[in-house]
């Protein structure tokens, strides 16, 4: 009997030994999760940075700058009568595709021009004829360039009186008076008292002969 009571003494006190080891290891398997896990462990997640607002377009490059009427310019300004002086217009750059530029006149009947011009494409001016009448009076008509909603105006003054190549020119210089040749008369044959002398002198001569 006594033997026997050694025996279940041992086995329960090797039980009781693995009941406390795993209550420790239960414990500290706990108080592991909870240092992990717990309200102190959490990491607040990272805030988004705020998205800034898209900035405007930047303005377009001079290349992609759009072509607009500058300037209508005629030369010369002023002519006598009739002639043909020149028009030009102007665009502040070179145009993408072909401009149609509408032409007027204050007075057809004084200065004539095509009702339009065209600039062609990859350029930046065009030019054209202007055909202007004979006046009684000096006269200014004014011309107009339209394209685009802009309108440029440039002014022509005809002046009265013919054209330059019909002016008359200066008179000629008069005709001088042939000149005489110089006598070989001697000084008293000469004029009226040589024919005198010489009307005497020969009866003279022919009594002393």
């Amino acid at each position: 009997m006594k033997p026997t009571g050694w025996l279940v003494g041992y086995i329960l006190v090797l039980s009781l030994t693995a009941c406390g080891e795993v209550n420790r290891g239960s414990s500290s398997t706990q108080e592991l999760g909870s240092s992990t896990v717990g309200p102190s462990a959490v990491i607040a997640a990272p805030t988004p940075a705020a998205t800034p607002p898209p900035s405007p377009s930047t303005p377009p490059s001079s290349s992609g700058t759009v072509a607009t009427l500058q300037s209508l310019s005629i030369s010369p300004s002023t002519i006598r009568q009739q002639g043909q002086p020149t028009g030009v217009v102007t665009f502040t750059t070179a145009t993408e595709s072909a401009a149609n530029v509408v032409l007027e006149t204050s007075n057809k009947g004084v200065a004539a021009l095509p009702a339009a011009v065209i600039v062609e494409a990859g350029n930046s001016t065009a030019a054209f004829t202007i055909d202007t009448a004979s006046v009684a009076a000096d006269t200014t008509v004014t011309l107009t360039a339209k394209h685009g909603g802009i309108s440029r105006t440039a002014t022509l003054t005809i002046l009265a009186g013919p054209p330059p190549e019909n002016r008359p020119g200066p008179a000629p210089p008069s005709p001088k008076p042939p000149t005489q040749p110089p006598s070989r008369c001697a000084p008293y044959q000469c004029g009226v008292i040589g024919a005198a002398i010489g009307t005497i002198d020969g009866p003279i001569q022919r009594l002393a002969q």
